[in-house]
Formats: C-alpha cells, structure tokens, sequence
C-alpha cells in the first residue's frame, strides 16, 4: 500500500511539472517553419516558435506554407489556402517515415520553445539598465567560418563598450576599447584559432562582472572537424528538402535550433 501511494505521488509530481501530461495528452503543436504570412486566430502572424492550443484555429493564404511539430517530435505540413481549425490539424501529419535522430531533434526543439515560452509567461527577466549585454554569436555557439561578428547591446548608443575575449584552455585575455556594439574578428589563427573554444563578455567599464552579466561561450571548428559534426544532420536535412524546405534553410534552422552554425 505505502509502494502504492509513492509512486501515485511520484507521477502527479512529474504531471504538475510537465503542462502536457497535466492536461491528458492535448497536444500543442509548435510552428517550425513559416513561410508566407500564415495566420492565428486572424490576429496574429503565424512565427516560429508559436503554439497552437485547443482553442486556436490557422488561415493560410496561397503563397502560405507552414510546418508544425508536436511534443512527439513528428511534424505536419499544411500548404494550401484553408482555415484551419485545431482539431484538424492531425490529419495533416506527414506520411513518411521519419528518422529516429529527426524525432528526437524535433522533440528537443519543441521543449526547448516550450520552456521559452513558459518563461516568458512567469515574467520578464530583470536586467539593470546600465549592463551591456551579449547579443550574437548566442551563447554555447558552435561555428564554422572565416570570421566572427560580434554584436552587443549598449545602455545607452553612444556609451563605450570593453569587449573581453578569452581562450578557454590558455585563459589568455584579449581587452578591447570600443565605441560601438558591432566587432568582426577573422579567423585566422591570431586572435582566433579553429578548434578552440572561447568566453567572451561586454562590460561598460575595465573591471570584469561576470556574476552580473555572465559570460558567452563560443566553439570555432575547422572544416573538418565541423563537416564531421555536420553529417549527424543530414539525414535531418534531407526529410526537410522532401518538405520543400532548401539545405540553405534547413541549416539556418539548425543554427538557430541548436547552435551549431555553418558561417562559411
């Protein structure tokens, strides 16, 4: 009896943490891919990242072509003009087999927009409007590509910036004064060498706050190293040319999805 009742404690405790088992298996679905001006309830434009409820409904126009997944990892393709009701858009899941990296994949992307949209629900993360802050590359990036642009936000458009650089090995520290929020750095084996990892950071004064703003963490491959990471993906990147989608969309996707981008 007492084995009974933990393990009846045990799995409200993982349906109050997970929305979705909480509500019987409802589905959400998650917009991938959008092309077009696709609708949501005719008040909003249809973006990636967007879930579709129970109680929405989509309007696609002609030249409109969506992709959406569910918390499964399958995905639905809908390009046609129709109005949508949400309970209809199972009947568009797409018929071949998908891959098992794909499902996986697609379900890591659909936690991940998920938590994201969770957390902005709660609330606005505070930040003090005298911190810089990283912008691009995002944090925990991977990249491939003859150089890096740097992007920040200042306080204020005219304030100074001090952009540090550190190799993550060697802890050598690279200091720059600038006035602006944009730096390109080459990849050229001086400041930044292929194969090595970075942390880098944007401050308004000299001194380091990290605990304040954190610091960004950034991995630069070689061509084959990252051609060799890259083909993990390609079964991922053929099942979305069947969908019409280009390889050159296909890898904005990825970068944008998982942070590994091909910059060349």
């Amino acid at each position: 009896m007492e084995k009974l009742f933990l393990s009846i404690v045990v799995l409200l405790c993982i349906c109050a943490s997970n929305p979705v088992l909480a509500q019987n298996q409802e589905q959400y679905y998650c917009t991938y891919l959008v092309e077009g001006q696709p609708m949501l309830d005719d008040e909003k434009t249809l973006e990636k990242g967007m879930f579709v409820r129970p109680n929405n409904f989509l309007t696609l126009g002609e030249e409109d072509h969506i992709i959406l997944m569910d918390q499964d990892g399958y995905y639905y393709e809908i390009k046609k003009k129709a109005i949508i009701p949400y309970a209809r858009i199972k009947r568009y899941t797409k018929k071949e087999v998908q891959s098992s990296f794909s499902v996986k994949y697609l379900k890591y992307v659909w936690q991940k927009l998920w938590e994201r949209e969770e957390s902005e629900n709660i609330g606005v993360v505070f930040r003090a409007p005298n911190l810089s802050r990283a912008l691009k590359p995002l944090d925990s990036t991977t990249l491939n590509g003859n150089a890096v642009a740097f992007e920040w936000k200042t306080p204020a458009n005219d304030s100074l910036s001090y952009f540090f650089l550190s190799e993550e090995k060697t802890k050598d520290t690279l200091l720059l004064k600038l006035n602006g929020n944009q730096l390109y750095i080459p990849v050229d084996d001086k400041l930044l060498k292929s194969n090595t990892s970075y942390e880098w950071y944007v401050g308004t004064d000299s001194i380091i706050k990290p605990k304040l703003s954190g610091f960004s963490k950034l991995t630069i491959l070689n061509d084959a190293t990252f051609n060799a990471k890259l083909e993990e993906y390609e079964q991922l990147i053929t099942e979305l040319g069947h969908l019409g989608i280009s390889r050159e969309q296909a890898l904005e996707a990825i970068c944008e999805d998982v942070r590994f981008c091909d910059m060349r």
